[in-house]
């Protein structure tokens, strides 16, 4: 199934400047994170040009440390009776909360999360929604991002460098007390700190 994907690719604001190289050619620009979300969508046989010009966007919401979502309002390309579609990206504990089959997520879901965050995955979840042409307008994007059908959960893995494990070391050698803040998964950052050296306990996480 793309669409999780294709979600991704309507939400992203990168792009791969050389679409027509050759993939091993392919230069993405964009934060990191959309630029993976792009090529991935590029993989599989999506792009940006022919998503914008099958289902041109109308609206916007970038990414917000306090909401964890960003969202994208287009031209839905069926019927007359849905011609908008918003389409949502973030994190997947306020994806579920906002989805109407199941607001906690349902057993399935939460394993599938747990299983990928332990690993050092950073997971994003993707959900859409119908939007009728009177709600768009007369709601602000942010206010139809309810009732979501969740389509997915899209992983990725962003290895840790080098020089971050020798730089830690550094500072514990120097009587440094060295604290690991991050917006991700509590199980993703996690595994990561442990990756890094890190020993942890239950105790030591503060979410």
């Amino acid at each position: 199934d793309i669409l999780p994907l294709k979600i991704g690719l309507a939400c992203s604001r990168a792009f791969i400047e050389n679409p027509q190289d050759p993939e091993s050619q392919w230069i993405a620009r964009g934060e990191a994170t959309e630029k993976a979300l792009v090529i991935a969508a590029a993989k599989a046989g999506l792009d940006k040009k022919g998503l914008e010009e099958k289902e041109p966007e109308i609206g916007r919401a970038l990414f917000n440390p306090l909401y964890k979502y960003s969202a994208s309002l287009r031209r839905a390309p069926e019927g007359p009776e849905n011609q908008f579609a918003l389409y949502i990206l973030g994190a997947p504990e306020i994806i579920f909360k906002k989805s109407s089959d199941s607001p906690a997520g349902t057993p399935e879901r939460r394993k599938k999360l747990e299983e990928m965050t332990s690993k050092g995955w950073r997971v994003l979840a993707t959900a859409f929604r119908h939007v009728s042409p009177e709600e768009m307008r007369n709601s602000p994007l942010e206010e139809m991002v309810e009732n979501l059908t969740f389509t997915g959960l899209v992983a990725l893995k962003d290895p840790v460098r080098k020089e971050v494990r020798e730089a830690i070391e550094e500072c514990r050698d120097g009587g440094i007390k060295v604290i690991f803040a991050t917006g991700d998964h509590k199980l993703t950052a996690q595994a990561v700190a442990e990756e890094l050296g890190f020993k942890i306990e239950e105790k030591d996480i503060l979410s």
